[in-house]
């Protein structure tokens, strides 16, 4: 949609510069020899067209390649590591030293 704006921006514009000679174009005079002087009869809008046209070509020729998708890298999740349990050993004793009873205790 750019390009074709852009080439009937152009276009008018050249429309435009030829009307706009053409108003400065004066009524054909008697024909009295002039050495090196020639009368172009209203062609003043020839080279514009062929430039807009070069122009107007070149901007609906050009085309950007189509762009390159990567796919994302894939994400893999892992779960943390689960923090070792801190465990207490616990002895009873008597007052004479004997092993009561014992017991672990996991936090």
């Amino acid at each position: 949609m750019k390009k074709f704006i852009l080439a009937a921006v152009i276009g008018m514009s050249m429309i435009g510069s030829a009307m706009a000679s053409d108003r400065h174009y004066r009524p054909h005079r008697p024909h009295v020899q002039h050495h090196g002087h020639h009368h172009h009869h209203g062609r003043h809008w020839v080279a514009p067209l062929i430039i807009g046209g070069a122009i107007g070509y070149g901007v609906t020729r050009y085309y950007s390649p189509p762009p390159v998708y990567y796919p994302d890298a894939p994400v893999i999740m892992h779960n943390p590591p689960l923090p070792a349990p801190q465990c207490t050993r616990y002895i009873y004793q008597d007052s004479y030293g004997n092993t009561i009873r014992e017991e672990t205790r996991c936090e």
